[in-house]
């Protein structure tokens, strides 16, 4: 039988199952609130593989071997710019443990149903929509990235072409979601993760013995892709790094799905603990799509592996080497994980996202008379217009790790001090939050393109996502951020009382037991 119809019809099952499922959760969800947050019931054995494998997405594998193929883990280029897998997985990673640590508890005491539910109680429901309007925005594009994934994944391994391979598995997953919502994505994210796990355990000795050996993989890749750390021991070296762990490490934290998953835990040690847990695995099988990258930079380099096996493509490493190095039924084993990583992460993204939309755009400012039914309604709806939108991105722009953590990277930017200073500091108040995320997101985007204007007519996009010294925008947007808004809390106390935080009643009562 041909490979790529072998692949195909075992694609087609998994699909299937996937529906089935969605199927089967469906009749779980009553209300808003088993749709949003899965009726608050995720125990710590399901919240746990559901946090990893909306994490390990089509970002990491795809995106993550790539940016390894081209810089290692860490190192310069030629031109004096700094980059690596840094970013994800182990900024991604460090974000789940400091989240569960020091934030979803506490969102989870408050019972609200979307991460803007925090930003209207604490500061103000005006807040609370310039929030999601923030979140939107990014996640769109976080959504795109997946959007691509499913592209190149489908083009590489089955032969359909990128449009066709997008549009078949949006469909499958598009349909799963509407259905059963977060218990639906919960369900499948539990045996999407052991997929996922196997996939990339599998490939790792195959894909050794192909290239040689480990040595013969030291000896034709860069001594500097091995390297973990900045070779200098300059602040200037370091600053490049440090914006690199921040990215997602700290943008990460104040994202709709994390908070999501934090309100959907059955209570507060359940979010605390699962994340710690998702975050320490993810370290752990994160670094396998970093190190094949490298793996795959030194098969090319030494001509084990042809070059014209990526098209130009760093982040088709991964795809190449399954087809050329694992037989048929590992590569479908692999295959499968790539997709329902892929999978996870597009799901987590397009509920939260929705979610957002219709609780605390639609309802809350838009039409507070509606009832449950008619959210309800407006979430499933928006599903379906957030993925025609990430459709177009995707194939306008298909580069996976940029997009990826550049969306992210506004989230920090404007976001991230506002809810960490909302939960940590008491002063804090609606018209410093306003202010601290409005000058911190138009840093982000505003000094890039002034600061480097020469390359901005050349190419818009990479000049503002990430020119050669972008850490100096990814790490002083927060910072620009932290000193307006504590700034102007402080001058505005009098005319705009701090909001207390208000923690759930039945919560408050379990805190101080």
């Amino acid at each position: 039988m041909n490979i790529e119809l072998t692949y195909g019809i075992w694609i087609a099952a998994f699909s299937a199952a996937m529906l089935g499922i969605g199927i089967y959760a469906s009749r779980k969800v009553k209300n808003t609130a088993d749709f949003m947050v899965a009726g608050r019931g995720l125990p710590y054995w399901l919240a746990t593989p559901v946090l990893f494998a909306t994490w390990l997405g089509g970002g990491m594998i795809l995106g993550g071997s790539g940016a390894a193929f081209d810089y290692g883990f860490w190192s310069t280029d030629d031109e004096g710019g700094a980059w690596g897998a840094i970013s994800d997985p182990y900024g991604a990673g460090l974000c789940l443990i400091l989240a569960g640590l020091f934030y979803m508890p506490v969102l989870r005491r408050m019972g609200g149903l979307t991460l803007s539910d925090f930003f209207s109680s604490r500061f103000s429901k005006t807040t609370a929509m310039i929030v999601s309007i923030f979140i939107i925005i990014s996640f769109v594009f976080w959504t795109a990235v997946q959007v691509i994934a499913f592209g190149k994944i489908f083009e590489s391994m089955v032969g359909v072409d990128y449009l066709t391979g997008i549009i078949i598995s949006l469909v499958v997953m598009v349909t799963f979601t509407v259905l059963g919502g977060l218990w639906a994505v919960s369900y499948t994210d539990f045996w999407q993760t052991f997929i996922i796990v196997a996939g990339v355990v599998i490939l790792l000795p195959f894909a050794i013995s192909a290239a040689g050996g480990w040595d013969n993989v030291t000896s034709h890749a860069p001594e500097k892709y091995f390297s973990f750390l900045p070779k200098e021991t300059n602040i200037a070296s370091y600053l490049p790094w440090i914006g690199a762990w921040m990215i997602i490490g700290l943008g990460s934290i104040c994202t709709p799905d994390l908070a999501q998953r934090a309100m959907a835990s059955k209570d507060a040690r359940t979010a605390r603990w699962s994340a710690v847990s998702a975050g320490l695995l993810y370290w752990i099988i994160g670094t396998i799509p970093v190190v094949l990258g490298i793996i795959g930079f030194a098969a090319i380099n030494s001509g084990v592996l042809a070059e014209n096996s990526i098209n130009g493509d760093p982040e088709l490493i991964i795809p190449a080497m399954v087809k050329a190095y694992m037989p048929t039924a590992i590569g479908v084993i692999f295959t499968l994980g790539m997709i329902a990583g892929i999978m996870s992460a597009a799901d987590a993204a397009l509920l939260s996202v929705s979610s957002i939309f219709a609780k605390n755009i639609f309802k809350d400012y838009l039409r507070p008379e509606s009832g449950d039914r008619t959210v309800l309604k407006v979430t499933r709806i928006s599903i379906v217009v957030v993925t025609v939108i990430a459709l177009f991105i995707g194939v306008v722009y298909p580069n996976v790790y940029l997009l990826m953590l550049f969306s992210f990277d506004i989230i920090l930017a404007s976001l991230f001090v506002p809810l960490t200073l909302g939960i940590w500091w008491k002063k804090a108040n609606t018209a410093g939050a306003l202010a601290g995320m409005t000058a911190g997101a138009a840093f982000r985007i505003i000094a890039p393109v002034i600061m480097e204007h020469e390359s901005f007519a050349e190419d818009p996009f990479v000049t503002v996502t990430y020119p050669c010294t972008w850490y100096y925008y990814t790490v002083f947007a927060p910072l620009i951020c932290l000193a307006v808004m504590v700034g102007v809390s402080l001058l505005t106390q009098k005319n705009c009382p701090p909001e207390p935080l208000i923690l759930d009643a039945e919560e408050k009562k379990e805190r101080t037991a």
